[in-house]
């Protein structure tokens, strides 16, 4: 006969938590009793073959990754300022129409845009600027009488800036932003309350 592999998924757990540790301890099979559930029910834990069968217990740890950096739900952080790029209408016009379509193509990141009908070059997500300067390479490249600086102004909007948050999947970005102002909010209390006891 085949071989068959029957795997065992998350929703055939039983999740107990520390007010009902006397329950059945059954880990695995038939559901019920248990007193959370998974968010994805459909996670493979493990495969087995012919006439197998798995039991176990495993207890789950709560913590903050204050006391350790496993317990931390972000994977990844990162700021960037928020961009603010103007174009120079009358040196945009110093280019050919084919010179404006390379200028376009030339960012990576595709801030720039080709407007046909009209012949000009239009901003068209001002958010995906990196700050690469290719642009400024390449209007060097194709109009050395052009100051790139005058025909393109880069700079960054003061107090705005973008956040990019990557989980580890245990919480969603969006829950530990407002997890973090909640814990910011509960300290800068406590710090005011200590400062009008000094006062």
């Amino acid at each position: 006969q085949p071989f068959h592999e029957e795997p065992i998924l998350s929703k055939q757990t039983i999740v107990i938590d520390g007010d009902h540790e006397d329950e059945d301890d059954e880990a695995v099979g038939g559901g019920g009793g248990g007193v959370s559930k998974t968010t994805n029910e459909d996670i493979i834990l493990v495969k087995l073959g012919p006439q197998q069968r798995l039991k176990l217990r495993a207890r789950a740890t709560k913590g903050i990754g204050k006391e350790h950096a496993k317990f931390s739900p972000v994977a990844a952080v990162g700021f960037v300022q928020q961009p603010n790029v103007v174009l120079n209408r009358e040196r945009c016009n110093e280019l050919s129409s084919a010179q404006k379509k390379e200028f376009v193509a030339c960012c990576p990141t595709k801030v720039y845009t080709y407007d046909d009908k009209k012949d000009e070059i239009e901003i068209e997500d001002v958010s995906k600027c990196t700050y690469c300067n290719e642009c400024y390479r390449k209007v060097e490249e194709l109009a050395p009488s052009i100051d790139p600086y005058e025909m393109i102004s880069i700079t960054t909007v003061p107090n705005r800036y973008t956040i990019n948050i990557e989980t580890s999947g245990a919480l969603k970005p969006e829950q530990v932003v407002q997890m973090s102002l909640q814990v910011m909010r509960k300290k800068l209390k406590v710090l005011k309350d200590h400062l009008k006891q000094l006062s």
